[in-house]
């Protein structure tokens, strides 16, 4: 019994010390105009090669590691503005959806 007891007592101990904090943001990324969803629109840690990508309902699912929660993810897709929210911010919107603008730049004629 005592061995059955010290060997529950490793294995557990060894899976909490392998369990690491993570923040989990779950949300949604849509045209600000017309709330259509944005599909394959990048969602990452600033300055940190962590984050994912968006599926086709625009939806997504990021796993932060505590360590990280004073940073910024940064959404972004080709065509519209490069938007910066921090990790804390996100974490009280409920639900989370974050509404990108269009990038429109007037260029001049081409002769």
């Amino acid at each position: 019994m005592r061995r059955l007891f010290f060997l529950f007592s490793f294995f557990t101990f060894s899976l909490s010390l392998l369990a690491q904090d993570l923040i989990t943001l779950e949300g949604k990324v849509i045209d600000e105009t017309t709330d259509e969803p944005l599909a394959f629109s990048y969602v990452t840690l600033e300055d940190v090669a962590l984050g994912t990508v968006t599926d086709g309902d625009g939806e997504f699912l990021v796993n932060i590691p505590a360590e990280y929660r004073d940073n910024n993810i940064v959404f972004s897709y080709v065509g519209y503005v490069r938007t910066i929210y921090s990790i804390k911010e996100l974490q009280k919107l409920d639900p989370l959806v974050i509404k990108l603008k269009r990038d429109v730049e007037l260029i001049s004629e081409v002769v």
